[in-house]
């Protein structure tokens, strides 16, 4: 580790005091033990190799063609051939999937190369599989950096994960077609077919509305973790139980076991066993897609199987440091992947504190150990094997979450000190499904068809069970703790700034402000609509995580649009808002139901609102709500939107959501005073936003809005961008620039947007 650290960060001097501690270390023990000598010159060794090896590869990653272009951010229109190296996702209208690039060309200019890169391929009706070759046209360009502080940081995860340095779209006009041939390893191809078989075998005998769930045990038992929904994968997220979620240790443990107990059933003695169960392992690993959790847990399991296979009693230190050696000689990157971090802090955490642990929690309710077990009556005995099976699991969850608390915080700025209990009810539930569920593929493989759909239906019930306590504890109060980081701006620390963030993409927007302390007691917390769930969980929840928000004490809901508000029953489920504010137009939306149903639930006050009223959240900042009219019910959820105005002191900001012509052709009939400094707006999807005589009225010194190339409905209007263009205004959007800040004091304000913070804007007041 110190090797690859030291090459990777270009700290050699970091490798030298190594070196030069571990000679000291040796010479000092060299006397009593001269095993010291050899673990001196083999860890030097290991460190210069390790070293070498990350050394080489980063050095081919960057001999890349365009890698020095692609970090100064440039694009390009190019032709690539290359391989399928992953196993594709296909959605609505496209395709996503790693590719390895074996020739590009630019202008007509060939370039051989060896580079993986992310590709997004929007065609439909594709039937990619891993190994197919293609050739394709489109834009290479650079890898997106994160939309918001603690996001989702795409640069980073596919550089470590498989040396990309940018990635490749191919359009619906680009040109696209597959190649003769095959490139990659027939038995990953065998194993992708087979994982897809098993879905289906999984789903025999369940109706429609059982998929979810079938999603869910597929996830669990096969690594298809695309299947499941995002809803029911973000409830184990926030109930501290993520690791059953995806295949890793515990599920690999679990399908070792079967293996290894048919085995023994089948009167194979246990070597010989351990030799046919270690191959099954690394071929289960292949069918979950290779994810580097399941590729892990299957070397580290099978070091394990082969050290009792070596030898009776093995180290477990000694095992879990061979499969770390191995592994990151293999693939040094691994090093710096936040699963990596995770697997063996925590199995170091286990083998060091579990066993001292489970015997200080199982002590005081076991028998007195000098008594013969001959007088121990048989209630006893079970009583005593329940609470040593209790204390092992109370050990294993505890020592794992202290394990995994400082990752976690760093990685992902959040803790779920509710995992703790939850695990204790969780892993049980969560073997037996996984147990069910291989008795199934094995029941099929026999042909036995109604007993298949008899388990499938059982273990759906028990994946419904497995939701149920995962949502119970994700919801309980205090479950999941968002520690925040100390990067923050001086700014927002000051007492007397009031922060606005707001972030979207492709339509869907979501805005989150921070009330100074100088303004309420205690400082508040706002959100104006939660965006759609992809903008809720890449977004909004990772700002939040980043900011160290636990509580939101008002939450905004501008109109029924579900790119506005389809995360909001998610977001009050978790944050448990004390207003929601609302308009008393009529809301249409499939989730509004949802919405109001968890404010009755959770005794959260709901509040209506027309033109004319007026919130005050604090002393010397208020908010005017400008349209919809009482009784507006508009033909569009568009024309039913909040539009709001928010004063603080000399400064203003104005909210239009996603109103259009009609709603600003009233409001400038009405004479409204809709100056402000800035304006926030959205795309109504149907009718022309942005009037000229609406910017007139407004005169913005900075205007913020939600962007998207497609569709057509939600780009900003080309007439709207030559207005501020003559009129000298700057113009930020959610896709160009990501989230965008403003930081309020009395005096000034900046306008920082996170991707180009160069373009970012002072301004004073007039």
């Amino acid at each position: 580790m110190v090797g690859i650290v030291a090459v990777d960060l270009r700290l050699f001097p970091l490798a030298g005091l190594v070196i030069v501690s571990l000679a000291g270390l040796s010479m000092v023990s060299w006397k009593r033990e001269g095993t010291f000598v050899s673990l001196f010159v083999a860890s030097i060794a290991v460190l210069l190799v390790a070293g070498g090896v990350h050394e080489n590869r980063l050095r081919q990653i960057a001999s890349f063609p365009f890698a020095v272009s692609l970090g100064e951010g440039d694009s390009f229109e190019v032709e690539i051939s290359g391989w399928v190296a992953s196993q594709p996702n296909p959605r609505a209208n496209s395709t996503q999937a790693i590719v390895e690039v074996e020739a590009i060309s630019i202008s007509g200019e060939p370039l051989e190369t060896r580079h993986r890169v992310p590709v997004l391929i929007r065609k439909g009706d594709l039937q990619l599989e891993y190994g197919d070759r293609i050739r394709a046209t489109g834009v290479l360009s650079p890898l997106d950096p994160p939309m918001v502080p603690g996001g989702f940081d795409a640069r980073e995860f596919y550089f470590r994960q498989s040396g990309s340095l940018g990635q490749f779209e191919v359009s619906a006009g680009d040109e696209f077609e597959m190649l003769e041939g095959r490139r990659g390893w027939e038995l990953i191809r065998f194993a992708h077919r087979s994982r897809a078989v098993m879905e289906e075998l999984l789903l025999r005998g369940l109706s429609s509305a059982d998929l979810p769930y079938a999603g869910l045990i597929a996830a669990m038992s096969l690594g298809a973790r695309d299947s499941a929904p995002a809803d029911i994968e973000e409830l184990f997220k926030l109930s501290g139980t993520t690791h059953l979620f995806a295949v890793s240790g515990m599920h690999v443990a679990i399908v070792g076991g079967l293996f290894l107990g048919l085995a023994l059933l089948l009167r194979i003695p246990k070597r010989r066993a351990i030799w046919i169960v270690i191959p099954l392992i690394l071929f289960y690993a292949v069918l979950t897609g290779l994810r580097p959790s399941a590729v892990r847990a299957a070397v580290m399991f099978s070091i394990f199987l082969l050290g009792f296979g070596i030898k009776e009693s093995p180290r477990l230190f000694n095992l879990l440091g061979c499969a770390a050696l191995l592994i990151l000689l293999v693939d040094t990157q691994q090093l710096f992947l936040p699963g990596f971090q995770l697997s063996f802090t925590v199995l170091f955490f286990i083998a060091l504190f579990g066993h001292g642990l489970r015997k200080l929690i199982e002590a005081p309710f076991r028998s007195d150990p000098f008594i013969p077990r001959r007088l121990i009556n048989p209630m006893r005995h079970s009583f005593n094997a329940g609470v040593s099976w209790f204390a092992a699991i109370l050990a294993i969850s505890v020592t794992s979450w202290i394990g995994s608390a400082g990752w976690l915080s760093w990685h992902f700025h959040s803790l779920a000190p509710v995992g703790v209990i939850a695990n204790l009810f969780m892993v049980p539930l969560a073997g037996l499904v996984i147990m069910i569920a291989f008795a199934s593929l094995v029941l099929s493989a026999l042909h036995l068809g109604p007993v298949v759909a008899l388990l499938n239906q059982l273990n759906v019930g028990a994946a419904i069970l497995l939701t149920s306590w995962a949502q119970f504890f994700a919801t309980l109060p205090g479950a999941t703790h968002h520690v925040g980081s100390q990067d923050l701006s001086a700014a927002f620390e000051a007492d007397d700034t009031l922060r606005i963030d707001s972030m979207g993409a492709f339509g869907a927007a979501a805005n989150l402000i921070q009330i100074p302390l100088s303004a309420a007691a205690g400082g508040q917390t706002w959100v104006i609509d939660s965006g759609d769930d992809l903008t809720y969980r890449n977004q909004l929840l990772p700002l939040l995580r980043y900011r160290g928000i636990n509580h939101i004490d008002s939450l905004v809901i501008t109109h029924g649009d579900m790119a506005h508000i389809g995360a909001a029953p998610g977001m009050i489920a978790h944050f448990r808002p004390g207003l929601l504010l609302e308009s008393n137009a009529e809301n249409r939306s499939p989730v509004y139901s949802d919405i109001r149903d968890l404010c009755d639930l959770h005794s959260i006050q709901r509040l209506s609102v027309s033109a004319g009223g007026r919130i005050e959240p604090g002393e010397g900042i208020h908010i005017e709500v400008l349209a919809p009219e009482e009784g507006n019910n508009g033909r569009l959820a568009d024309d039913r939107a909040l539009v709001m105005k928010l004063v603080y002191g000399d400064w203003s900001v104005l909210f239009s959501s996603d109103a259009g012509f009609e709603t600003e052709k009233k409001l400038l009939e009405a004479g409204v005073n809709l100056r402000a400094d800035v304006w926030i707006r959205g795309q109504h999807s149907a009718s022309p936003s942005g009037l000229p005589a609406f910017l007139e009225a407004i005169s913005p010194r900075v205007v913020i809005s939600s962007h998207a190339d497609f569709p057509a409905s939600e780009a900003i209007p080309e007439r709207l961008r030559e207005n501020l263009r003559e009129r000298g205004i700057p113009l930020f959007d959610y896709q160009r620039h990501g989230m965008v800040s403003l930081s309020i004091e009395p005096e000034k304000m900046r306008v920082s947007p996170y991707k180009l913070p160069g373009e970012g804007r002072n301004l004073f007041k007039k």
